[in-house]
């Protein structure tokens, strides 16, 4: 009412003075809160009440490794320790690989998959009320591991090293709070070792020492490019900062395919291929070591005898215009310009920045055409979603012919050399 009498509560309520809530608050309880032990699921390996971070270069076997781990989480047998653990209940949230995989390489490794309770849809966000619905599960069926793959899922920017750190301190107050290991399985940086800083192996994980900060534990699994024909790789903990053991050994392991059983669409009995995990071969020496060497050594089927790894020797070299050539070329069609770069990086083991010189190197020689969205019609038609102004694409000599002569304008670069033949 106009002179203020006989307000309703909810105009009453309106006129009050809202008291600004504190921005953070002490926890007086810490003063007495007694000393705690570190307790593990693993020993040296996978700690409870903790996030671990498992991270992996493109195609080095990172679900592999975690279905390893999870044979001897799930049954009661010896694990690499030497010791017996009590079978636990593991959910595992999966947007990398189906079921149809996922399982046989779970049979492979000896898991128990009646202990592992998959997630394979979850939410793009992962909000507070996703959290409770995972403590609820974590209660429900006594769940003692999570494993998410990939840990950065609900990021609207993954190279965000601020949002990447939020998203990883919410899992990490998940496992304070509930008591259960976290295993997040993350990608590494796609400059290799060229990403490296301050030699410090952690930096791989995202680009940034920071993510890895994080968690307790980080463990890097690699290939190994010196024995790229046995397939070797390497997987080593390159963080501790809850045991005093020295990171003095580290472990090489190779995969074997297998097969396990399995039915057909109609229900008959059937064999299905997959890989597992060899036993591990335990090597004294630096960790973190370990791993630069292993990113450093040059391809040993394309070492051309100069010991040289930055994709300048000439069989190097060959090697990388071999991969980007058969990416655009071999297809007959143009391609983005960072699809082929990536597509190389992913063949060779070289990292981006030299990949890129040896496109650049291409392009000068007139081997390949770059041309951006914008500069032809004909091309823009194929890539609808692509950015005109920022798209560059790789063309091959072959598209160059159908679409006419007004793409040979190729896009300046900052490299350019003659052709050596």
């Amino acid at each position: 009412m106009a002179n203020g009498q006989n307000n309703t509560p909810q105009e009453q309520s309106a006129q009050q003075p809202v008291a600004r809530q504190p921005t953070f608050s002490v926890n007086d309880s810490a003063k007495t809160a007694p000393n705690r032990p570190t307790y593990w699921l693993v020993p040296d390996w996978l700690p409870f009440r903790a996030l671990t971070l498992l991270g992996g270069t493109g195609g080095a076997g990172k679900g592999l490794v975690s279905s390893w781990l999870l044979s001897g989480i799930t049954q009661p047998k010896k694990l690499p320790d030497g010791k017996t653990r009590n079978p636990q209940n593991v959910l595992y949230f999966n947007l990398e690989d189906g079921e149809e995989e996922i399982n046989p390489r779970l049979d492979a490794a000896g898991v128990n998959r009646q202990l592992v309770h998959l997630v394979a849809e979850w939410p793009q966000k992962l909000d507070s009320n996703f959290f409770d619905d995972v403590r609820n599960m974590i209660a429900e069926r006594s769940i003692g591991l999570i494993v998410v793959d990939p840990i950065v899922r609900g990021l609207r920017d993954s190279s965000s090293a601020m949002e990447t750190a939020d998203l990883l301190t919410n899992w990490q107050r998940l496992a304070l709070e509930t008591g259960v290991a976290v295993l997040g399985i993350v990608h590494t940086n796609k400059k290799g070792a060229a990403a490296l800083s301050d030699n410090e192996a952690v930096s791989l994980l995202l680009g940034s020492a920071a993510i890895g900060n994080k968690a307790r534990m980080v463990w890097l699994l690699v290939k190994d490019r010196s024995d790229e024909v046995n397939k070797t790789r390497v997987f080593a903990r390159v963080k501790k900062n809850i045991t005093l053991r020295n990171d003095d050994h580290y472990y090489r392991l190779r995969y074997e395919l297998t097969q396990v059983d399995g039915e057909d669409y109609e229900g008959n009995p059937v064999k299905v291929d997959t890989l597992r995990v060899t036993k591990p071969q335990r090597v004294d020496g630096d960790a973190e070591q370990a791993i630069f060497s292993a990113l450093r050594q040059p391809k040993s089927q394309t070492d051309d005898g100069t010991g040289s790894d930055d994709g300048t020797g000439s069989n190097a070299k060959k090697d990388i215009e071999a991969a980007i050539l058969d990416a655009v070329a071999g297809n007959n069609q143009p391609m983005y310009r960072q699809n082929a770069v990536d597509a190389a990086v992913a063949a060779t083991g070289y990292t981006e920045s030299r990949v890129s010189k040896v496109a650049s190197e291409l392009v000068g020689q007139g081997k390949l055409h770059s041309v951006r969205l914008r500069d032809d019609p004909s091309i823009a038609a194929k890539f609808p979603d692509g950015d005109p102004n920022a798209a560059a694409l790789m063309l091959p000599p072959t598209e160059l012919e159908q679409v006419g002569a007004s793409i040979s304008q190729a896009e300046p670069t900052s490299t350019t050399s003659t052709d050596s033949t």
